[in-house]
């Protein structure tokens, strides 16, 4: 567990209009929803507490989630965008007086608990203000964020999240590279079903 209070924030608060149906649910060949296997990594790294943001009208990704030691928030106001989330996230990590927040997006089920991890002990030993995992060439979640810039975090609007911070503070991220492959975002039917093959054919391999 970190020293430095430090969270992780799950947004999975999402309409999934790509989808037609709410995506985080979709079972995984172990049976479980996609959002377990995202919460589950994380509340196996090293940060002090995992808070999940969930959509107020899918109370099931909640649910999905309830076995796992983690803190739940109902966002009411997901139509206004993954900010609104963001804020939720923030207002609450504030009030346990964090010091940084790892972001992390509920989509994401191949976000690795070493790149979490990796991210968390790298604030401990530099207090960077913005931390950004680049896997190889591309730029992706988690990204980390330390308390000072949670003003600003509360402040962004619409569908943009941390990326519009981000891009008005370059000159305070640093970037933790991974030999990870990128997380795939699974956005729709196609990004599913292609993800499916590729977990089966590890499996394959594997066995």
């Amino acid at each position: 567990m970190s020293e430095k209070r430090i969270w992780i924030i799950i947004l999975a608060a999402g309409y999934s209009r790509r989808m037609g149906e709410p995506k985080l649910l979709l079972p995984l060949p172990n049976g479980k929803p996609l959002i377990t296997r995202v919460a589950a990594a994380a509340c196996r790294a090293k940060a002090t507490g995992v808070l999940l943001v969930y959509n107020a009208d899918v109370p099931a990704v909640a649910t999905a989630v309830a076995d796992l030691p983690l803190v739940t928030l109902a966002n009411d106001e997901s139509q206004a965008g993954m900010s609104s989330s963001l804020k939720v996230g923030i207002q609450y990590v504030e009030k346990q007086n964090g010091e940084a927040a790892v972001i992390l997006l509920g989509d994401q089920p191949d976000i690795g608990q070493a790149a979490l991890d990796q991210l968390i002990e790298l604030y401990e030993k530099r207090r960077y203000p913005i931390i950004q995992t680049v896997y190889q060439t591309a730029r992706s979640h988690p990204v980390l964020f330390s308390k000072e810039l949670f003003p600003e975090l509360l402040s962004v609007t619409g569908d943009q999240g941390a990326r519009q911070l981000i891009r008005e503070y370059q000159e305070l991220v640093h970037s933790l590279h991974v030999t990870a492959r990128l997380p795939e975002d699974i956005d729709t039917v196609e990004d599913y079903q292609a993800y499916l093959r590729k977990r089966k054919q590890k499996t394959d391999k594997e066995g």
